[in-house]
């Protein structure tokens, strides 16, 4: 982005120069690279200081592990690495068979325990068999719950990683090592990696805008949705620098789009005049990355 300003200052110098004949001698030489000094060092300072710019930014990320609530063999896998899933799509099933076989045990023990409940006469006889038939249910109901988890779904939408289970592979209950894990991008918030020293204009609410790398050419509309805390900070950010939530806000953003890497500009609420540099500077980086995709 200062790689920008120093472009722009350049292209009015030559525009001053050449296509405008101002003469270049011992005054305007000195003049134009002190302004330039002066001008670019001057916007630099301002604008990350009042609205700080980010080129590490991207959709958050997180890793959803997927273990077997059941112990058994794998019968079936429904999904192949790298493969995109939705809540509540299968993963894969745990051989029903023991636990249909418990349950078919257990309820004929809850009908054996309510015939005599039905039988038995007041008093403790009777407080007896309640216990019995209660106890009975109880274990009925911990049965069937434990077979319906033979069929273990995808907890949220995401992405097929580490794959490693196969059918007729035999799994522990809550192993240690998840069966696979799934990984969860939500494309409408964005986490930019800001400096510390810029952080200060950066506040829950201030207006912001993204360009993202692969959608080259658009600009869209965002907010601070929340400044993550040192210990939440992801511990590959570049430089230490602080991680920055944006709720992306712009209507016309598909959520549904292959985004990745991009660009984000916060702007605060001080020199909300140079803010316009800042959107122009956003702007010319998002075209610049157009014309290298398309040209």
């Amino acid at each position: 982005m200062n790689t920008l300003i120093v472009a722009v200052y350049l292209a009015l110098c030559v525009l001053m120069f050449q296509i405008c004949r101002v003469p270049f001698n011992r005054w305007t030489a000195p003049a134009t690279a002190l302004g330039g000094i002066v001008l670019i060092g001057g916007s630099i300072v301002v604008l990350d200081r009042y609205h700080p710019y980010s080129s590490a930014a991207g959709p958050r990320i997180s890793e959803v592990p997927v273990t077997s609530p059941v112990a058994g063999s794998v019968v079936e896998v429904a999904v192949e690495e790298g493969q995109t899933v939705r809540r509540g799509e299968l993963l894969f099933r745990v051989d029903a068979e023991p636990l249909q076989l418990e349950v078919r045990t257990l309820e004929a023990r809850v009908a054996q325990a309510e015939a005599s409940l039905r039988q038995a006469s007041a008093g403790t006889a009777r407080d007896l068999a309640q216990a019995r038939f209660a106890e009975a249910q109880a274990q009925l109901s911990s049965a069937l719950y434990r077979l319906g988890q033979t069929s273990v779904r995808a907890p949220v939408d995401g992405r097929i990683v580490d794959l490693g289970i196969a059918a007729g592979q035999t799994l522990s209950a809550q192993a240690a090592q998840p069966a696979l894990y799934l990984v969860e991008a939500d494309s409408t918030i964005i986490v930019a990696r800001i400096a510390p020293g810029r952080i200060a204009a950066v506040e829950p609410g201030a207006p912001a805008e993204i360009a993202f790398d692969a959608l080259p050419g658009r600009v869209f509309a965002a907010e601070v949705a929340r400044i993550l805390p040192a210990n939440e900070t992801p511990a590959d950010a570049a430089s230490a620098r602080i991680a920055v939530q944006l709720r992306i806000t712009d209507p016309g953003f598909d959520a549904s789009a292959q985004t990745g890497k991009a660009q984000a500009a916060v702007y605060g609420k001080r020199l909300p005049e140079i803010a316009i540099l800042r959107k122009l500077l956003l702007r010319m980086s998002s075209w610049i990355d157009f014309v290298h995709t398309y040209a």
